[in-house]
């Protein structure tokens, strides 16, 4: 079975304040990449009250998780509070980026679609726009990893930034893509 990246693809990932598909959003990292490696890439912080203000939630075990990050590794947590937008703002933005490929991307990847996409897909949803792409276009992540013989040498030194996450899983599905199909590099 030959597996293929050919065509343009997009892999988002967020940081949130809570596991659950309404959960406030505090940034979004997302990268369009193909077989060749990764085109372009967006990034945004949103402000929490503004998720807020639209019904989204925090919950107590993901806010705790945070702090301690912020404990643990603070350029991490200090990246998220800079620049930030409302949370209409940021989905336009990312609507406009997503928008303005010369070709429709051929999916959108999420590490799982069910967490990322899901709260993603909500966050459209309550700020009242329809998000920039169909439900079968959505393409998972963990279970491509999850194919791959070995896993691919791809560093990520930014754990917790949605930008460097996506482009750490973009290049890890590259590399299991062409793992594959015989084409890794040896």
């Amino acid at each position: 079975m030959k597996l293929d990246l050919s065509n343009l693809n997009v892999l988002v990932d967020l940081e949130t304040l809570s596991l659950r598909k309404d959960a406030v959003i505090l940034s979004i990292g997302a990268v369009a990449f193909t077989k060749d490696g990764i085109t372009d890439q967006f990034y945004i912080n949103i402000d929490p009250k503004s998720c807020e203000k639209h019904g989204l939630r925090t919950d107590a075990g993901t806010a705790e998780w945070w702090t301690n990050t912020a404990l643990k590794s603070p350029d991490t947590y200090k990246a998220l509070l800079h620049r930030r937008v409302s949370l209409p703002c940021a989905l336009e933005l990312f609507d406009v980026w997503y928008q303005g490929f010369q070709f429709y991307p051929s999916g959108i990847w999420g590490n799982s679609p069910s967490f990322d996409l899901d709260i993603f897909a909500n966050a459209f949803n309550v700020v009242g726009r329809e998000k920039p792409w169909s439900f079968g276009y959505e393409r998972d992540f963990r279970t491509i990893r999850n194919l791959a013989s070995s896993k691919p040498d791809v560093q990520n030194a930014d754990w917790h930034n949605a930008l460097a996450d996506a482009r750490y899983e973009a290049e890890m599905l590259i590399e299991i893509f062409r793992q594959l199909n015989g084409t890794a590099a040896q």
